[in-house]
């Protein structure tokens, strides 16, 4: 439930307050989004491991799941810096 009212205070305070002029592309109320989605990650990796009995190989299904999330992290950082913009 913690997790669930951060998620919503972050996505309130990114859709309420914006920036203007130069620092409208900067994503500076965009950081909150990030730090909770890492801990919602986590949540749901220690759930899914504790409630789950069938995974025979718990470490396999940890290293393949992290390696899909820096994969996917490392697509979203070269294109970050390839286009200098975050969306």
């Amino acid at each position: 439930m913690f997790i669930s009212s951060l998620i919503l205070f972050a996505l309130l305070l990114f859709f309420s307050l914006a920036e203007t002029g130069n620092r409208a592309n900067h994503g500076n109320f965009l950081w909150q989004i990030f730090v909770v989605s890492n801990i919602l990650f986590l949540m749901i990796m220690t759930q899914i491991l504790e409630k789950e009995k069938y995974i025979k190989n718990k470490l396999v299904f940890i290293l393949f799941i992290y390696g899909f999330h820096i994969i996917s992290g490392t697509i979203y950082l070269s294109r970050l810096f390839l286009t200098g913009t975050f969306h």
